[in-house]
């Protein structure tokens, strides 16, 4: 929800939804018009939708019947599943009513459409200095072949061998430190202070 506010904060019709409090009851209110998402999945991917076909408030704030609100969750669902964001068995339905049954999968759709605007800029073409991460012998191509999480990884990794090498006294960490994943081998939080480390020394 944080994230929604900060990221819509400026667009002139979601910003009616905003903030979003965090609470579940409210977060659900907030998305149940399809607003708020659909915007959001153009921030995500600026051909996701056609903004115009959007059902909006009037002028004088009159509130969106329900036919409305379902043709835009059909929208956003659609723009979802079209940028590989999508939730198997969810419908408008849920995401304009939030039955209990529904919340997970609602929840889950924002979370798939974050992580997508969060990581999709993580790419060799966009960030050629991301090739300084190359190991020896090593061809620049196979970089850009790399789904975005697995750039990340590399990353971590690159920043902790840095330290290993800078380091040669240092007995705390072993030599043979990596992650492997960006969930449980990070959870100790030592990958994470190397990087803090090597990033922002000070």
């Amino acid at each position: 929800a944080r994230h929604l506010n900060w990221a819509l904060a400026s667009d002139e019709h979601a910003s009616a939804s905003l903030p979003i409090d965090p609470s579940c009851s409210a977060f659900f209110g907030a998305v149940a018009n399809g607003i708020v998402l659909s915007k959001y999945a153009l921030r995500v991917d600026s051909t996701a939708l056609d903004e115009r076909a959007l059902n909006l408030p009037g002028e004088r704030g009159q509130l969106l019947g329900r036919e409305d609100m379902l043709q835009n969750q059909s929208l956003c669902l659609n723009a979802a599943t079209a940028i590989g964001c999508g939730v198997p068995g969810l419908t408008p339905q849920q995401m304009v009513d939030a039955p209990p049954s529904g919340q997970q999968r609602a929840l889950q759709l924002v979370w798939n459409m974050v992580r997508s605007a969060l990581l999709n800029p993580i790419q060799a073409s966009k960030n050629p200095e991301i090739h300084g991460m190359l190991l020896a012998g090593e061809d620049p191509a196979s970089l850009a072949r790399y789904r975005p999480e697995k750039v990340l990884q590399r990353w971590v990794n690159h920043h902790i061998r840095g330290y290993l090498e800078a380091s040669p006294e240092q007995a705390s960490v072993p030599r043979t430190f990596r992650v492997t994943n960006l969930h449980a081998d990070l959870a100790d939080g030592l990958a994470l202070s190397i990087v803090l480390h090597q990033v922002a020394p000070r």
